[in-house]
Parts: structure tokens; sequence; C-alpha cells
């Protein structure tokens, strides 16, 4: 578990420090990092929650980016 947690926080520095990069690979990114949200293990959800909204905030789209958050929180949590 621990090497999951890890891996999704060094994604979560990727987004920061290269957003375009990143940005194009969501399709790719999010289911990945959504499988995470289910973990057992505490320490992963935490992570990928983390992870999930910060590589959604790359998303470049103007429309989009006010609703990331409710999207992240809808994904980690649904009714």
């Amino acid at each position: 578990w621990r090497v999951k947690a890890a891996a999704l926080d060094r994604l979560s520095q990727v987004a920061e420090l290269a957003p375009k990069q990143v940005s194009r690979l969501l399709p790719k990114i999010i289911p990945t990092v959504t499988a995470q949200v289910w973990d057992t293990k505490p320490q992963v959800t935490k992570s990928a929650n983390q992870t999930l909204l910060a590589v959604c905030q790359t998303n470049e789209n103007p429309d989009v980016s006010p609703a990331i958050p409710a999207v992240v929180n809808a994904i980690s949590k649904p009714a």
C-alpha cells in the first residue's frame, strides 16, 4: 500500500509541475486513479482523492473548471 500511496503522491507532483502533459493524458490517468479510490487502505484512498483532484485541475477547459471539485467528490463518495 505504501508504494501505491507514494506513486499517487508523485503523480500529484507531476500534475503541478507539468500540467499540460498531464492534461493530455487525463483519459488514461483518471480511470487508473479512480480505481485506487476504492482501495482497502485509507492512506491509499486519501492519496487517490488528492491525486484525482490534482490531475483533474490540469484540465484547461474553463467551462469544466468550476465543476471539478464536485465531480471528484461524486467519484469518491457516490450517492
